[in-house]
């Protein structure tokens, strides 16, 4: 299961990164809103977990943990998204892939660097 969430994941985060843009801009959705929703996303967040409320956005619901208690496979959903490939990291791929303004260079350097974190994820989902 961690070695097909993590193929699953990587293949989202790939596919937003090479496409994302487009996307975002067919939804007419502009980066610098992407951006604002982000932090402010993180910030309620970051808001709920230090004074510990449950708003249902960082913790699961009682039929969620059912559901999930019956499920055999759980390596496309939960884990592959939305624990490793979930908002915060497509919106986080997509705008540093625009950050690189083209150069494949770069691109190619964004995208190996998210392998090498998934790797990294892949080793401790496995320990």
């Amino acid at each position: 299961m961690a070695v097909r969430g993590t193929v699953v994941a990587a293949g989202i985060l790939v596919l937003f990164a090479l496409i994302g843009e487009v996307i975002l801009s067919g939804l007419n959705i502009s980066l610098a809103a992407l951006r604002t929703a982000g932090c402010v996303l993180l910030l309620l967040m970051g808001i709920d977990m230090v004074f510990a409320c449950n708003s249902g956005g960082t913790s699961t619901t009682d039929a969620e943990e059912d559901e999930a208690r019956a499920k055999q496979d759980i390596s496309v959903f939960p884990i592959a998204t939305p624990l490793i490939a979930g908002p915060g990291a497509i919106g986080a791929a997509i705008l540093i892939m625009v950050d690189t303004e083209g150069d494949l260079l770069l691109k190619a350097i964004v995208i190996d660097s998210f392998l090498l974190v998934l790797l990294a994820t892949l080793i401790m989902l496995l320990l």
